[in-house]
This record gives structure tokens, sequence and C-alpha cells, in this order.
């Protein structure tokens, strides 16, 4: 084969390989590519339609590229002719593709004009016209996308019925690595010791701790704020945790929620009255009774005719038994009731308890909406003779099943009650609404019950199951109502990824967060009592100026807030994540009439994991928007004499973080977890995600103490620090310190969503209501409005009758990586 122009003898072969791309680079000669080749030359020809395979099932084994006069010489050529020809109809141009024989094989030849430099040229032109043409339609298919973003947001938020829960999760990670921490024997070559000065500046008013009290009168003044350093400590501790791939350090791992037991009674349930307290105000003894009956609570009004209120749990009565009848409630369901001719056989009993009278137990009617007042039944138990104990453990465990109880306030049980004779023993009213199918909707008060704040005293009533302990009779399960609360199934330490989360207990082997911030394990019960002389912590390596202050006086205001109750972890709807919940109502689990999907045990095969960390959405509205604000109280009758002191918007809190012989990756978390404005200028975070915040104080699902910060960085060596030679490092390549954070940590996306000003919307940010935003301008609808446990009634799955309301799978927080964080309340099908 002879190549016109071309100056080298070919000896074509089995393989014809005479230049490479890097030669051809710059001229414009024919040659030979071999189509093993993998380069710029191979993707070239793509744009062909043709890849080397394809060269191959034509039996090519090479190509020859040019404008040169080519001839052919074989037996197989016909007039010097190819045996056949492709077209390049890729671009419209004349460039032909013919295939020559060759020993060993066929080549391809280039001939004609463009030239394949003026080709490659040409497709490379046209390349950069496709791909700002494909940029341009990824800016318009993006545009589209934030227009219709921002239509479905609106949407959401003119009609009302949508919300965002005040918290989301961060997810946690599959595994937690530990190491041998440093230690504080000697300074580590290479290691840093120093301080941060770090200042807040609150974006919302911070709500300040219970005992803050300034001098004055309690109105709004100027003083100089000091905030502890062990608050802002734990706010850094826990980003840090998250940044760091740690454990959780504040767990309770063998927490078991209690739950709303569906609605039944226990044959073996017996009411009782407490008689007998220990000086820790723990009752040790009941007065059992012998028989239950019920009595309709409108009956008993009658003692109470202007305040049906003082009709109280542990209310003595005496009635006259005969007139007692069983009444059939389904098949083998049959319960005893006072018949209408007992009506006036009740009395009231004073006094002590005795034997033979009967104690009166108001319980919530919450349930019960679906019968008008003249059926709602109290029930009562005929008193015997003698107390029985509190079996071991009863008294713990009825405490443990409190902790569920919207009595409970701020997570902290009562230690104490005052008995029942005192004035100010401690009652909740019972109200009882009904809409019958005609007419206004009726409310009626039942009586007071006794609080389920972990507390009882004596002449108190309360439900038990008798059981034998020792040879004697004893109580047990000591509960507020027949059908009261029941233990979940799977702990946290069950239904976390991976049990390296749980917290550290080695200190020769400690999660990242551990290692700088220190540990002390955490005891309960009999360990604690075991191991109390065994020293098991790690010390830390940073400290926090004991008081973080204003450095000149700010303004202070007392205030009512809205009532703040303790963390529901029970509501599995929401603390569990659901993989298999279904948009986009988010919804999970099989509806079982009664019975709860959100219970922790429900539907969970295998069991549904722990959602993540928690967080707060930032995100307040102004004081004086109409309807009022989330952080505002209401006209309601809860936590009338709660007060709290807020420190104004603009305020700046300035403190100190020192920290000794750590790391450069170490500081450098450290600096990210106290500024987290830092997170915006990582790979892999979202753009366009606002002003990064942390949040301080209390108050954080009302918005209160959203701040960002400010820092600056002074370090030494630490294993030179006492020579006088040694000075501090620049402070400029300190603050300019990154963390090494690679762009896919899976913590990543969904932190400085958190953390974002603006990730949602602050008008809309609400605990779960059924209620609709556009439609609360009276107080009776705003107080509906703030009643969160209908939604969660409405869409736990524990579904009721059809008559009721339409049938609700249970309803699922969305995840935090979902573009939309709105939650509807309206159930399938409704307008």
């Amino acid at each position: 084969m002879a190549v016109g122009g071309f100056d080298e003898v070919v000896e074509p072969g089995p393989e014809v390989a005479v230049v490479d791309a890097g030669w051809l680079e710059g001229h414009e000669l024919p040659g030979y590519f071999d189509l093993d080749l993998v380069d710029d030359i191979v993707d070239d020809l793509r744009r062909l339609d043709v890849t080397p395979a394809q060269f191959r099932r034509r039996g090519a084994t090479g190509l020859l590229v040019g404008n040169a006069v080519v001839s052919f010489t074989g037996p197989e050529m016909a007039g010097g002719q190819p045996t056949g020809s492709w077209r390049d109809r890729l671009l419209n141009r004349g460039p032909t593709l013919k295939e020559a024989a060759a020993p060993g094989g066929r080549l391809l030849i280039w001939d004609g004009t463009p030239s394949f430099r003026q080709w490659i040229d040409e497709c490379q032109r046209r390349d950069r016209e496709r791909e700002e043409c494909t940029l341009k339609h990824a800016e318009q298919a993006a545009e589209r996308a934030r227009i219709q973003a921002e239509e479905a947001l609106q949407n959401n938020i003119d009609d009302g019925a949508h919300f965002v829960n005040p918290y989301t999760f961060v997810p946690l990670p599959l595994q937690v690595l530990r190491s041998r921490p440093a230690g504080h024997e000697r300074a580590a070559e290479g290691n840093l010791t120093g301080y941060i000065d770090a200042s807040f500046h609150l974006k919302t008013p911070m709500m300040l701790d219970n005992d803050f009290e300034p001098p004055g009168d309690g109105n709004p003044q100027q003083v100089v704020v000091r905030v502890p350093g062990s608050s802002i400590r734990g706010a850094v501790r826990s980003l840090y945790e998250v940044m760091t791939d740690s454990c959780l350090s504040v767990i309770d791992a063998d927490y078991l929620p209690v739950h709303r037991a569906p609605l039944r009674v226990d044959p073996k349930a017996r009411l009782a009255v407490v008689t007998k307290c220990a000086t820790d105000g723990s009752p040790t003894h009941v007065r059992p009774t012998s028989r239950i009956v019920w009595i309709p609570a409108l009956w008993l009004h009658a003692h109470f005719p202007i305040h049906p209120e003082n009709l109280r749990s542990g209310q003595l009565i005496t009635f006259d038994e005969a007139k007692v009848s069983a009444q059939k409630y389904g098949t083998g369901v049959y319960r005893d009731e006072l018949t209408s001719s007992g009506r006036s056989t009740i009395k009231l009993a004073v006094g002590a308890a005795q034997a033979g009278q009967w104690v009166v137990h108001v319980a919530d009617a919450g349930a019960k909406g679906r019968h008008p007042a003249s059926r709602i039944f109290v029930a009562v138990g005929k008193l015997e003779a003698h107390d029985i104990p509190l079996a071991d453990g009863a008294w713990d465990d009825y405490r443990a099943r409190c902790l569920g109880s919207q009595d409970v306030e701020r997570g902290q049980l009562a230690n104490v009650a005052p008995a029942w004779t005192a004035p100010e023993w401690q009652g909740v009213v019972v109200n009882h609404a009904h809409q019958p199918k005609r007419g206004p909707k009726q409310h009626h008060v039942i009586g007071s019950r006794r609080k389920s704040d972990g507390a009882l005293a004596e002449g108190d009533s309360i439900w038990i199951i008798p059981t034998s302990q020792g040879g004697m009779r004893s109580a047990s399960g000591l509960s507020m109502s027949a059908a009261w609360r029941i233990w979940g199934k799977g702990s946290v330490r069950d239904r976390l990824p991976d049990k390296s989360l749980l917290p550290c207990t080695d200190p020769e082997n400690l999660c990242p967060a551990c290692a700088v911030f220190g540990f002390v394990e955490q005891r309960s019960g009999k360990a604690a009592r075991d191991r109390a002389r065994e020293q098991n912590a790690y010390a830390s390596h940073v400290r926090f100026s004991a008081f973080f202050e204003t450095d000149k006086p700010v303004g202070v205001q007392q205030i009512h807030p809205p009532p703040l109750r303790s963390p529901r972890p029970s509501a599995g709807n929401f603390y569990l994540a659901h993989p298999d919940a279904t948009p986009p109502l988010r919804e999970s689990g099989v509806a079982k009439l009664g019975h709860s999907s959100a219970h922790w045990g429900a539907n969970d095969n295998p069991l549904r994991k722990i959602a993540g960390r928690k967080f707060y959405w930032h995100g307040q509205q102004d004081w004086d928007t109409d309807p009022t604000p989330r952080q505002k109280r209401r006209d309601t009758p809860q936590n009338k004499d709660a007060k709290r002191w807020l420190m104004e918007e603009g305020s700046e809190l300035r403190g100190r973080v020192y920290f000794e012989n750590i790391t450069r990756t170490q500081l450098a978390f450290l600096l990210m977890a106290v500024d987290p404005g830092r997170l915006q200028g990582l790979d892999g975070a979202p753009d366009a995600i606002g002003e990064l915040q942390t949040h301080l104080g209390g108050g954080k699902p009302l918005g209160f103490g959203s701040a960002t910060a400010t820092v600056t960085v002074v370090a030494e060596d630490a294993a030179g620090r006492c020579l006088s030679t040694t000075t501090p490092l620049d402070a400029d390549e300190l603050m300019a310190m990154q963390a090494p954070v690679p762009p896919d940590a899976h913590w990543l996306p969904g932190l400085a969503k958190a953390l974002s000003s603006q990730a949602v919307s602050a008008n809309r940010i609400w605990y779960p209501t059924l209620g609709n935003f556009n439609r609360r301008a009276t107080t009776a609808q705003q107080r509906e409005f703030d009643e969160s446990h209908k939604y969660y009634a409405a869409f736990s799955g524990a579904n009721k009758p059809r008559q009721v309301e339409p049938l609700a799978r249970m309803r699922t927080l969305p995840n935090i990586d979902e573009a939309s964080q709105f939650m509807s309340n309206e159930h399938p099908g409704e307008q």
C-alpha cells in the first residue's frame, strides 16, 4: 500500500499503528491509528456514530486519515476502488469513510474534504455550541423548577392546611469510629493550645434561664446579661458530635416509651385508695376494692349543683348496692351499672375511708366524644377492710409511665403531692365535648381528676392489679384509668443503626467528640451502686468561660410564654425512620381500628430505627403578627403563672473557649462547631441556604435564641508553650483552617439545611394541628388550633369508626433531604 504525501515506508501488519495522536497534533498528514488506542481521536470518531467495535465487526484493523491521494493494490480491489463506503451524515458534511483491503485485515480511509483536523475543529465548535445549549436548557429547567417550587410553597401557605413541624432530624452515621485520645500527661508534638474568642449575635430574642432574675419589679429594663458557659458548651458539643460522626453522648439507651392502651378494661383491675405514704412522699400502702360499679357522672352532679368540678377522684360515697345490675356490651361482655332507681340512694361520705364505702374515680373523657354527657360513666369501687402494700417496683413503674403524660411539665415528675383533703389538692378539670347530629356542640364538666404527674397522696384513688408477693397480697400495675398506658417494644439501644453509636465507656477508646470534650460514663440503678468507686471518665481538652456576657446593658423583658412540655419520643411517627413512607402525604403502616401504627413495636418488622439527631428549625414571626405568632402566649388557662425573661434581638454575647493539646483537625472542627457559618464554604454544602445559625438558651421550639457567631483564634505549639522562644502561630493561617469534611459527608446537606435561616417558612412553623391557618381569628379557634394531640390521634393509624371521621394511615415526618418540609392535615379526598 502506498500513501501519497506520507514520507515513511509503511509495512502494514495484523495490527496497524504508524503514528500516534500526539504526533498528529498540529499536522494534516495522513496516518494509521490502531483501533485499540484510547485517546481523544477515538472519542472524536464516535461523532460519526461509528465505534471501534463497529470497525472490528467490519474486519478493519486501522484507520487512515488525511487529504492525500491514496492508491490501493490487492486482489480484492476492482478498478482501484474500495469495496464499500459509509457516508458521515452527522454534521451534514461530505467526508467519506472507505474500506480498503490490507494485509491482516481492512482499513477505513478518511477521504475527502474537509481534512480530518478541520473536521475535529468543527466538531469541537459544535460541541461547545451543544454544551452552551444544554447549559441554557438546564438553566431554563432549573428556573422552571424554582418557579414551580415557589408556586407549590405559596399554595401550601395559601391553603392554610399545611404546616412545618418545629423540629427535624439529621441522619445518624452508620458507624462511630473510636481511637485512643491524646491524653493529658504530656503535650503531643504538633498539637495546639490556645483559645477562641467567640461572639454570638442574636437574630431572635433569647430565652434566659429559669433562675435569671434582674433587679426591679419585672418591668422591661437594661442590664448586663451573663449566660452560663455550660449552656454554650452544650450547643457547641452537639454540633461537634454531628460534624465528626461521634457517639450519642446524651441518650437513655434503655428508654422505652409508654403508649395509651387500647380501650379495654383488664378484668383483674381494681380501684384502690392511697392510705399511707413514706417520708419522701411515695405511697407505701393502698386500700383495695372488691367490686367495680359504673355510675353516670351527671347523677353525681346533684351533690355538686353549682360546681361539678368538685366531683373529684377519691370522693367517697354510699348507695344501695341492691340497685346494681349487669349490663351487656357485646358477646360475653358485661359490666355492673347502677340503675336509675338507685340514683336517689347516692350519698356523700366524709372522713377516712371505711370498709363498705365506695370510692369515685374520675378519668379523662377525651376518648369519649362520640357519647353525650348522659352516657359518660365514672367507676366506683367498694372498699375492703384492710390495706395492702405496693409490690416491689410498682411505684417506679408508675412514675416511668407518667413521663408520657401531658400533665408532666418540662419532663420533670412531681415528687410530692398535697393530700386529698388539702385545699391545694392538684387536679385537672375534665371537660367533655359532644357534637350531636343536629344542633350545636355540647360542653359539660365531668369532674376533676388527679394529675398524672408522678406523685400521689393519701386519699387519692388509683387503679391497681392485685398480685401476690412473698405469699402476701400486694398492689402492682398502678394506673390512672382502666385503659391507661402500656409499654412500647424495642428500646433505643435496639433501634440504633449500630451499637457503636452508644455513649463512650472506655477512656482508652473514644469517639472524636469525647476525645475532645471528655466524657463521664452514664450509670443508673444497681450498676451505679455497684461501681460507685470506680472512676470511668476522661477529662476535657476544652474549657468554656464560666459566663458568656454582653459588654454593655441590653434590653430584657418578662413574658408569659406558651406552654412548653417535655419532648415526646414516644411519637414513633416522628421520632422513628420510615423508609416505606409513601408520598405525597408520607403515610406508612397499616391502618387498624383502635391500634396505633405510631407505637414503638407496631408494624416493626424489622425494627424501625431512630430517625437521627433532633434539630429545631430557625424562624420566628414578628411579635405583632396577627393572628398570634407561635412564640406568644395565647389566652389559655395553662401556665398562667409561668414567666421567663427574654434578652432582646440584636444583643451580643461574648466569651472565650480554651483548648489544650488538640490537633489541627480537632481545632478546625471546633471552630466550625462554634461558628457553623463555616459550613457554607465546604464542597458538598447546598447552595443558597441562607445564613447558618445556632440555637442558644431555652424556647427552641418557639424560635428563640437563633444566633450567628464570629470567632478569632490564638494558638501556639502545645509542646513548646513553656519555652521562651515559642511564639503564637500565624492568626490568618489559623482562621483559614478548614476541617477535612469530604464532599459526600452524609450529615453535611442535612445539618446545613437544619441550621439555615431560610430552609422553611417561618410563618408556618407550628406543632401539628388540625386547624387552618386562615381560620384562627377568635380565641376559641386559636385554642382548638393549638391542640396538637388531635392531629396525632387522627393520623396515628389507630383509626376510629368510619362514621366518625375518614380512615387515615399514620403520617410521618418528612426526611430532611426532601425539598418540601410541609405536612398536610387534610384527610385523603378532602378539599
